[in-house]
């Protein structure tokens, strides 16, 4: 599934709809697992791709030590009360959290194409300027030459035509 975006950005909805989409597929058991490839953004200048395990979720999301996970603790509700309530809200997060972060290394790719685009524009320009330049400055070297040329042809004349 490829998610477009708008040109407004991101909304919660956009993860939602996803959420809805990928729930559909895994209560029919068409998908066991479930990967998002994205551009982690950093900064304007560095972006990286990446791949995440969106779901099954990984059990050591929910516990800081590996080792022990839910064992030796005592869950008021229970424990599977808990994460009912803590997955959803979880996969919304990070698919919202992904969503944006493509958005912003987009924009960011978009910025920096912008300012390239307009640096070699004005490189551009500049050159452009100083052709134009000197095609005006050798075409009005030309009319100079042209006018003085007639000018000696009317001077050679008007002494023919004296007599001199």
């Amino acid at each position: 599934m490829v998610i477009t975006m708008s040109t407004e950005g991101v909304s919660i909805k956009d993860a939602d709809d996803f959420l809805s989409f990928i729930h559909i597929l895994f209560e029919k058991a068409e998908i066991d697992s479930i990967y998002i490839a994205y551009t982690k953004f950093y900064s304007a200048v560095k972006r990286e791709p990446v791949i995440v395990k969106l779901l099954p979720i990984p059990f050591d999301v929910f516990s800081s030590d590996k080792t022990h996970g839910l064992s030796g603790w005592i869950y008021e509700p229970d424990a599977f009360n808990i994460l009912d309530e803590l997955i959803p809200t979880y996969l919304r997060i990070q698919t919202y959290d992904i969503l944006l972060e493509s958005y912003a290394s987009e924009q960011g790719a978009r910025m920096m194409a912008m300012e390239e685009a307009t640096e070699r524009a004005e490189v551009t320009l500049k050159d452009l300027k100083v052709r134009f330049n000197k095609i005006r400055r050798s075409l009005i070297t030309l009319d100079l030459l042209g006018i003085l040329s007639a000018a000696r042809v009317l001077e050679k004349e008007s002494i023919a035509s004296s007599g001199f």
